[in-house]
């Protein structure tokens, strides 16, 4: 074989390798944009008419843990995510917005309309394709 037709084929494969790995990145879903304050999740849910999606945590909780490691990194949790504003909350900390909502065990995942009712609530941890259900449900509520 020829000096020409070995560098033609080191180039044709480094650019399927280019192009596999642009379509492998550009494939990933954004990840869940959390807000940190409920009040201005609340606020911005209302402004662009979204429902809200908010996750009740504490720091010891290992069941909150799963949800992140497992739950908010799977690609249709992620995709549907932004159809929502979404606030983690960790209980603890504002025991008054937990309180509100009658939060007491954790995970609770409670979705809210733009006007800030409750629609529904998943009350522990899921795993991602019934989480996905229950995001496309409380969609389907929140109109």
């Amino acid at each position: 074989m020829s000096k020409l037709w070995i560098t033609l084929i080191v180039v044709v494969i480094a650019l399927a390798a280019v192009v596999a790995g642009v379509r492998h990145f550009s494939a990933r879903p954004r990840p869940v944009e959390w807000s940190q304050s409920f009040d201005q999740a609340a606020s911005q849910a209302k402004q662009a008419n979204k429902p809200l999606m908010v996750d009740f945590y504490t720091d010891w909780c290992q069941w909150c843990k799963k949800l992140d490691e497992d739950v908010y990194t799977d690609a249709q949790v992620a995709e549907l995510s932004h159809e929502f504003v979404c606030v983690k909350v960790d209980a603890e900390q504002y025991r008054d917005v937990a309180d509100r909502y009658k939060v007491n065990s954790y995970p609770t995942i409670i979705f809210l309309n733009s006007s800030g009712l409750e629609v529904s609530r998943i009350p522990g941890y899921e795993d991602a394709g019934r989480f996905a259900m229950s995001m496309q449900d409380a969609l389907a509520k929140a109109k």
